[in-house]
């Protein structure tokens, strides 16, 4: 969110891993600009000057912005579990049975936002870059760039499946098209990996255009022997009734988006940027 290092500022202290720095900045902008200022003291009244405003003020205010604005929590599976047994089909009460029976998938989506907040490695193609460039190659290490621990390599946090149907392309890089893709990968991850075809999104060798350095068959190997997806066999029609239930889990209801997005803002700056 910072943008790329050498683009602006923000980004070069984020690149630095200075947070401090980076936090810093945000709040010498904000504070600077009367409308904010004003905005901030309205909501929170120990701001009496800009002395008073902090980075956990601005936090605060975009978490809850989000919080509002994209929480998705009436959906029919949401319903069901209130009560109304008609608000899932018998397929998605079958998905529903197998999500969390069979299938394995509570074991890491779990609780109300499907999500145990974990990180672990799906074995799902490390095609882009990540935090920054991966030993040997281009190839996204994950949480091992933040932790530095070489066990947490590949390792990605849990997403949730609130709205999942409406959140594609999916997995951490968006390298799944469709839903079946995704969950044949998670009942697969060997075949899937090893059928990939990842001369699509191979990098180049800096210092020798048109050689690649995406050492595709050493970040094969070394991914599918430390995966965490448990193994388990559906057939077609059991692969349906899941999907069928990932689709109960969509908010049919949310905000609507002009509510969320306003005609003005006190920077200044356009809003469509």
């Amino acid at each position: 969110m910072a943008g790329q290092k050498g683009s602006n500022e923000i980004a070069d202290a984020a690149a630095k891993d200075d947070k401090v720095k980076a936090w810093n900045i945000v709040v010498n902008r904000v504070k600077n600009i009367d409308g904010y200022m004003s905005l901030f003291q309205e909501v929170y009244p120990s701001v009496k000057s800009k002395n008073d405003l902090g980075i956990q003020h601005i936090a605060n205010a975009l978490a809850h912005y989000e919080d509002k604005g994209y929480r998705a929590v009436d959906s029919p599976y949401d319903r069901y579990k209130e009560g109304e047994l008609t608000a899932l089909n018998f397929e998605a009460k079958k998905g529903m049975k197998l999500f969390y029976g069979k299938a394995k998938c509570s074991q890491c989506h779990t609780g109300k936002f499907q999500t145990d907040g974990k990180f672990y490695n799906l074995a799902i193609p490390p095609v882009g870059p990540g935090k920054e460039k991966g030993l040997g190659g281009k190839e996204d290490f994950g949480r091992e760039l933040v932790t530095k621990k070489i066990s947490d390599r590949y390792k990605f946090r849990t997403p949730t499946l609130r709205n999942v149907v409406l959140t594609g392309p999916w997995g951490h890089n968006g390298i799944f098209q469709t839903l079946e893709e995704v969950i044949d990968h998670h009942l697969n991850p060997e075949e899937s990996l090893f059928n990939f075809n990842f001369n699509s999104f191979l990098y180049l060798d800096d210092e020798d255009p048109g050689h690649t350095v995406f050492d595709m068959t050493f970040v094969k190997e070394n991914m599918l022997t430390s995966h965490d997806l448990p193994r388990v066999d559906l057939n077609n029609q059991e692969k349906e009734y899941l999907i069928e239930f990932l689709y109960a889990l969509t908010d049919l209801n949310p905000l609507p988006r002009e509510v969320l997005i306003p005609e003005s803002v006190p920077s200044g700056l356009p809003v469509k940027d």
